[in-house]
This record gives structure tokens, sequence and C-alpha cells, in this order.
């Protein structure tokens, strides 16, 4: 019994509630998703009477001051500031109260069995019952937790509007009422050569070059052809004339540049294909999370594209359904947004208006449900060569505001979304 006893009471044990302490003093808006927990759940003292302090104060409209706390708590390697890890603590935590409890009431009522005691054991499983069935692990009422969440915000209104994040898209950004708000899904929907990666692209070196941290799945072009993309784009050098071997000593030398530049981003991730299966969302849930544990945090999540994720199913609506869901999820659990390109149907082009809409996507029902944002890409000029290069951003779905068109210009020869200079 005692071996048991130390396993629960052991040093991982002690970290585990230090780093929950540190997660929340750093974060307390994620109080009120784990204010079920007690303070009498922490083994050790220090930990629970820091945990009684920081509820008072966030309950009492107040935002808690690191300094004030013991040092165990200012860390200076502090855990991922991720939602999901704050909950997992806080479930650990009240597990392993449980298990302690658990082992207390079972000593004793051992112990009384042994001495053939009925009073001591009807007593003790009386005791044990009503113990056990009141654990701290029983979640109190979200409506509780969400708006203790949200008073906590209104005490500083700028968190909630930094909590936006700008594509660097200035249009699209307008037109999404500023940005992206955390764990969103966006689907960004076209036709084949309608521009779905060249736009991915410039939105990860847009929101990268801003500081968030981003990481690219591409199911379709190695991780150097999406740095070729990203440099000839900022270099506005067109690389067919590298690959022609026509292009200026300024010209490859803006380019290198922009390399060194990009390359120098310890907050962008990108994983490509290369003698290598495709991924699967477990995959890049995996490797979100070990890159939110060494960053602090992930911003964005974007994949090229949903069809061509490794996920299995018994039929593709089903698949491609389980993956947008998943994507979904990882906005969930890391804070973060989603972004995924997928492809549109042929439908369009057996319309007079070829603009895309929610049926137009390939085995839509599921995926259609899941996002919050669709984003469909329409330029004339796919069509009619003739046309002059305007795209437009059709929000086609918006879960949070208006569904509206943005206007730009596409230069294909750069792979560049840029503002017009004319017209609307």
């Amino acid at each position: 019994m005692n071996d048991i006893q130390a396993k629960l009471d052991t040093e991982t044990q002690s970290r585990a509630e230090e780093d929950f302490i540190t997660l929340m003093l750093l974060a307390p808006e994620w109080v009120g998703d784990v204010s079920w927990l007690q303070p009498s759940d922490f083994h050790y003292q220090i930990c629970g009477e820091a945990w009684q302090r920081l509820l008072d104060t966030v309950r009492g409209g107040d935002i808690p001051n690191p300094f004030d706390y013991p040092q165990d708590f200012q860390s200076y390697n502090p855990p991922a500031l991720v939602k999901s890890h704050a909950i997992n603590y806080a479930e650990r935590i009240a597990n392993t109260s449980l298990a302690r409890r658990g082992l207390l009431f079972g000593s004793e009522l051992a112990k009384a069995c042994y001495r053939v005691d009925t009073d001591a054991i009807r007593s003790l499983a009386r005791k044990a019952d009503q113990t056990l069935s009141a654990s701290s692990y029983v979640q109190s009422n979200e409506i509780q937790s969400a708006a203790l969440e949200l008073k906590t915000e209104l005490l500083d209104p700028a968190t909630i509007a930094a909590s936006i994040k700008r594509l660097g898209l200035t249009k699209l950004d307008d037109c999404m009422a500023g940005g992206v708000d955390a764990s969103r899904l966006m689907i960004v929907c076209g036709r084949p050569g309608a521009g779905k990666t060249a736009i991915l692209c410039q939105m990860l070196d847009g929101v990268t070059a801003r500081g968030d941290v981003a990481v690219f799945f591409s199911e379709e072009m190695t991780t150097k052809q999406v740095l070729i993309r990203i440099a000839t784009r900022r270099a506005r050098v067109n690389w067919d004339l590298v690959r022609r071997n026509a292009a200026t000593p300024d010209q490859l030398s803006a380019i290198a540049k922009e390399i060194e530049a990009i390359e120098a981003r310890s907050n962008l991730f990108v994983y490509g294909t290369i003698n290598r299966k495709n991924h699967t969302t477990d995959e890049i849930a995996d490797t979100v999370e070990r890159i939110a544990h060494k960053a602090g945090r992930v911003d964005w999540v974007m994949g090229d594209h949903l069809r061509l994720f490794a996920d299995k199913n018994e039929n593709e609506v089903m698949r491609l359904g389980v993956i947008s869901g998943n994507f979904k999820q990882i906005a969930n659990r890391f804070s973060c947004r989603s972004i995924v390109a997928a492809q549109l149907s042929r439908a369009p082009e057996i319309r007079t208006d070829k603009r895309p809409t929610l049926s137009d996507l390939r085995d839509s029902g599921q995926i259609e449900e899941n996002a919050d944002i669709v984003l469909g890409l329409y330029r004339e000029r796919y069509y009619d060569p003739d046309a002059d290069l305007t795209v437009e951003l059709n929000l086609i779905k918006h879960r949070d505001g208006d569904t509206t068109i943005a206007k730009m210009i596409f230069l294909p020869e750069i792979g560049s979304f840029e503002v017009m200079t004319y017209g609307n």
C-alpha cells in the first residue's frame, strides 16, 4: 500500500501541480474551464493554497499578478500555453486526488474487514461512497465556465481584439471584421489552378512575417517548392526565369536574400512530401503538439489539400468528412486556426455563373458543415484568357459574419494576390 501511495505522490506529481498553477497564472482566462477543480485535490499544500487564491482573484474580477505568488510558479521554462494542456493537468490532479482518497478508504476498510468490525465496515463504505461520488472531477455547468471566461476577458477588451488574427490579405481581413478568430476552420476552395496553393503560401508568409507561429502541411509539394513559392513572390521574380537560366544576377540575389530571411523565421514550420507517404491528421495533430510544446503556442495550421491527406475510411464522403472534422478538432484543441485547401467539383463548368457555391465542394456535406468559413476563389480569366486579372475571394460561408466578396488582383507569374488599384 505504501508503495502505491508513493507512486501517487512523486516528484512528477509535484511538477504537474506546479506547471498547472503556472499555466493558470499566465492564462487566467482559462480558469473558468477548470474551475471545478478544488484546492483539496492538490497533494501539495502550497499548490492548493495558490489555486484557492487564484480562484478568488479571478472570481472577484481581478487579474492575478504572478509575482505575488511563490517563486515555484514563476517558471523560467513554463509549459506550452495550450488550453488542452491546462485541462489535462486539471484532470490528472483530480484523478490522482480521487485515487489517493480511494487508497485511504481502502486501507481503513481492509483493517475493519480484518477485524470483522461490521459497524466500521458499513460506516466506511457509506463515507467512501459519499466522498468519492462528490469528487471534484464532476465539472461545473459549462455556462458558468463560459460566463467566468467572458467576464475576465471584458475586464481587458483588448484581449478579445488581440485574439483575432489577420491573414495579411487586407481586403479579405476587412471583410472578416479584422481577421480569423481562434478555434476556427477555414476551407479555401477552387478549381485546379485557381490559386489555392498560392493564396495559402501568401497567408503563411504574411502571418509568420508578423510573428505568428504557423505550421504548413503540403501534400502536393516538397518543402523546397513551398520555399520557392514564398521567396519568389516576395522577390517579385518569376521562377520560370531561373528554370530557363534567364534570370539576372540581381534577380537571383533578390531570391537568395528572401530565402535567408524566411529561413531565419523560427516560427515557421513546413512539412512537404518527398519520398514519403502523405500525412494523416493524427500525425498532423502529433506534430502540432510537439511544436506547441517547443514554441509555447501554435496560431495557424494549414493543409494543402484536403483530398490528399492519408486518412482512411469506408468511403470517400466519410473520409473527407473525418479529415475536415479532425482539422476542426485541431483548431479547438490548440486554440488556433486551421486553413485547408479543397477542390471544387466540375459543377461550375456547366453553369452560366461559374462562381463557387457550397454545393460545389466535392462530397461536400460534412466538409461545409465542419467549416466555420468557406472561401471560394473565382477568376474570370480562368475561363476567358482575355479577361482582366481580377480575382474574387467569395466568403460563401462565414459563421462569424456576413457572406461577401473581396476583390483583388492575382499575378499568376509570381503567385501573388494584391490590392486592386482600379475599380471596386
